[in-house]
């Protein structure tokens, strides 16, 4: 399935390079924006928040099932690739 990924960090000078490894490390993943990312995974919505959280604490995490009816404007061209690939695990 893919995820979308958001986050507020209280501490992002320190955690950021750590959330987005452990972003990545859970799929075929895509910066969407700033601090938005989408994800290809098997995992549950809740399963990769508490994954993130462990990461860094006391943050704020969002985490959402993105189906394949979606629609963009000004996102970058790679994204909108990544989100046409035959690869991606619609569910």
């Amino acid at each position: 399935m893919i995820l979308m990924v958001v986050y507020d960090l209280h501490h992002p000078v320190r955690d950021t390079d750590e959330v987005e490894k452990a972003i990545k490390s859970l799929g075929a993943s895509c910066h969407l924006s700033g601090s938005t990312w989408l994800v290809d995974t098997e995992e549950e919505p809740a399963h990769v928040r508490d994954a993130l959280e462990k990461v860094a604490p006391e943050s704020l995490y969002f985490v959402q099932n993105v189906t394949s009816a979606w629609s963009a404007y000004g996102v970058q061209s790679s994204a909108v690739d990544w989100l046409k690939s035959t690869d991606r695990s619609w569910s």
